[in-house]
């Protein structure tokens, strides 16, 4: 009798041993295919994990809610495995209305283990057994995901509803091995997105401000630079920009003062405005208006200068023209005076302060008795 129990219990024995091996072989892989996995690969691999991993495990269902981040409470489903005979899971649910008592625990980063769900909660979680009824959840493994001391952002589940099991503790560790690696590169992913979404806002923003932006690497002398910058220096869009060929677009006059301005920049850390001119390529002096600042790099280049760019060449040519203007009206031997739109006289010349008595032109604003100020002279003012 005990050597035929034994000739028995050896092969039940080789036969755990056999699939023990199997599921270490399986975290492996599976652990070692999310090193350096791009961003776009991440979501497809962890739902061909979850089969995976319930394909050599038995669990006929496998879930990854993640917290939505515009709706506090509500938690959406990302990634999915489940048996197609089983009703489908919702795409959304409040997480403590329909799991309270589970919410809660995975909320506290603990782990939730229920070999049979509905003799294996307590007596306050009748809503947490009346949803495992509904769904035919008869056993369940729960996962908090979480970076660091961050809070949790969402849940990974393994579910059998064929039967209650037992989750061995060896068991429990290694698929939390796998929740730490599923939740590790969602936050990345997370983080390469928002950063996406805040190039892309910036990029709008700048393009709607008809702003190039760029960034100069000191070091190396290399640059980063959109086509917006690309254009604004006349360069084409295949054309590559280096710190070098950049002091050779700008003026002669104003490559000091360039220099200068990117040295403090990268050496104080604090933002730096200059105005400079560029010999354009069609042959065209224009103006240019940068501001930029230092920010981190990485190990070969521990700091970058990054700014913005816009040309400022018809603000300066108004400018330019209202100068010469304004000093052919003061040349003048003629009284000139202008007035403003609500027909108060704003500005005259030497000849019409000569003529009508009016106060130096060149002390306009300053108090004047009686109250008021010469900027502000209409009929009141009586030419001496």
């Amino acid at each position: 009798m005990n050597e035929t129990i034994s000739q028995e219990s050896a092969p039940n024995a080789a036969e755990e041993l056999l699939q023990q091996l199997k599921f270490e072989a399986l975290l492996a892989d599976v652990s070692a295919s999310f090193v350096n996995l791009a961003s776009d690969q991440i979501d497809a691999s962890i739902q061909n994990a979850q089969q995976r991993i319930c394909e050599c495990l038995g669990f006929e269902h496998a879930t990854l809610w993640q917290n939505s981040q515009s709706e506090p409470g509500i938690l959406l489903l990302t990634h999915l495995f489940r048996d197609p005979s089983l009703l489908p899971a919702p795409d959304r649910m409040d997480g403590a209305s329909v799991f309270p008592w589970v919410y809660s625990r995975i909320r506290n980063k603990e782990t939730v283990s229920l070999p049979n769900t509905q003799l294996d909660t307590p007596p306050e979680a009748v809503t947490d057994r009346q949803t495992y009824q509904a769904y035919g959840v008869q056993s369940t493994l729960g996962f908090p995901l979480w970076i660091g001391d961050g809070p949790v952002f969402g849940v990974l589940s393994f579910d059998a509803t064929t039967r209650a099991r037992e989750y061995p503790e060896t068991l429990v560790k290694r698929l939390q091995l796998i929740a730490q690696v599923f939740a590790n590169a969602l936050a990345r992913q997370r983080t390469e997105q928002a950063l996406r979404n805040s190039e892309m806002r910036l990029r709008l923003a700048a393009h709607a401000a008809d702003a190039g932006l760029w960034t100069i690497e000191p070091v190396s002398g290399q640059m980063w630079v959109t086509q917006e910058a690309k254009a604004l220096f006349g360069l084409g869009p295949t054309e590559e920009l280096t710190l070098k060929k950049l002091f050779d677009l700008i003026h002669a006059e104003d490559r000091e003062s360039v220099r200068n301005a990117i040295e403090e920049a990268a050496q104080s850390g604090e933002e730096r405005i200059l105005e400079y001119r560029i010999n354009h390529p069609d042959g065209e002096i224009r103006w240019m208006h940068s501001r930029g600042r230092r920010c981190p790099g990485d190990y070969i280049e521990p700091y970058t200068v990054m700014g913005l760019t816009t040309d400022i060449t018809e603000r300066k040519r108004a400018t330019e023209a209202q100068l010469r203007h304004s000093a052919i009206v003061r040349s003048s031997d003629d009284a000139i005076i202008s007035l403003n739109l609500q027909g108060i006289i704003a500005d005259w010349n030497a000849a019409a302060k000569r003529t009508f008595g009016y106060p130096d032109p060149n002390h306009r604003g300053q108090p004047r008795a009686g109250g008021g100020r010469t900027a502000d002279i209409a009929d009141d003012v009586v030419p001496q």
